[in-house]
């Protein structure tokens, strides 16, 4: 059974890109999922007005793979629903209590969710995008380039669970390297369980860098050049494995943003901008 609570959200003082429309409408809680006996994976969907079929928006939070939630989006959900999207915010299994790969099954598990059940929610299953902030970017990067594992929502395997599109802010993609800064070493040994030389198998399997194919969907990568938590590199690493490959991959490097961007700024609306060009390209019908 699904259980879920409707609204209708205020957009007063929102300062993202993009033209007023009518309020959207708000189903919390929404369940996508329960992996084990013991948790509940809940889904918040930030609709626009009208019937749909609408394209769908995966919104994955940062915190370093311990921490945050899907209300991190309450701002970002309404603003892609006024322009025609439909913002999908999770939340998911943190470590340490949940190590690799549970995240990672989790996005997949949302991914599959929002396809096997887009008529009673008026989306289109054909256009599932995923965008995350930081560690969020980080898992949104590897369900983009990585198939579910086997024994991931087994009753939903029909449904394909990676996204069509994928929105990097500030990511992490490449965990080697990563585990160079000391301030990575805490998240990285509770989501990996060690440090690289412990744990090789897990690093690789959990880098994007190191899981592209050719198959991988097209890829809008953003990064501030003034960012001190997860270096500029790393998401330019991601993109030249993309590009090798042949998949479509777009970098921008914000000028003088750090770790994200603050609302209203020239550097949050040089974000918004992008995103909502990319998003507009590869996701609607």
């Amino acid at each position: 059974m699904i259980h879920r609570r409707t609204f209708l959200l205020s957009t007063a003082g929102l300062a993202l890109a993009g033209p007023l429309r009518a309020a959207p409408r708000v189903e919390k809680d929404v369940v996508y999922s329960r992996p084990d006996a013991d948790t509940t994976l809940l889904m918040d969907l930030y609709l626009p007005p009208g019937r749909g079929p609408h394209p769908a928006v995966v919104l994955v939070h940062g915190g370093g793979w311990l921490g945050g939630s899907k209300a991190g989006y309450e701002r970002m959900g309404p603003w892609l629903a006024e322009n025609g999207f439909v913002g999908c915010a999770i939340n998911y299994r943190l470590a340490p209590k949940h190590p690799y790969p549970a995240a990672m099954d989790d996005c997949h598990r949302a991914v599959r969710w929002i396809r096997a059940h887009a008529k009673e929610h008026g989306l289109d299953s054909r256009h599932v995008g995923a965008l995350g902030d930081s560690a969020g970017a980080h898992l949104v990067a590897l369900i983009g380039v990585r198939d579910a594992r086997k024994d991931v929502e087994r009753e939903l395997r029909r449904y394909r669970a990676r996204p069509d599109a994928v929105v990097s802010n500030y990511g992490a993609h490449e965990l080697v390297r990563m585990w160079k800064i000391e301030m990575a070493h805490r998240p990285l040994t509770a989501w990996l369980g060690g440090a690289p030389e412990q744990r090789p198998t897990e690093y690789r399997d959990a880098s994007p860098v190191s899981m592209v194919s050719k198959g991988s969907p097209p890829f809008l990568i953003l990064h501030g050049n003034q960012d001190k938590v997860n270096p500029e590199e790393q998401s330019r690493l991601l993109h030249a494995a993309l590009r090798e490959k042949g998949v479509d991959s777009t970098l921008q490097v914000i000028d003088g943003a750090g770790h994200g961007w603050a609302p209203g700024t020239r550097q949050a609306q040089e974000a918004e901008t992008a995103t909502l060009a990319f998003l507009r390209r590869h996701l609607r019908r």
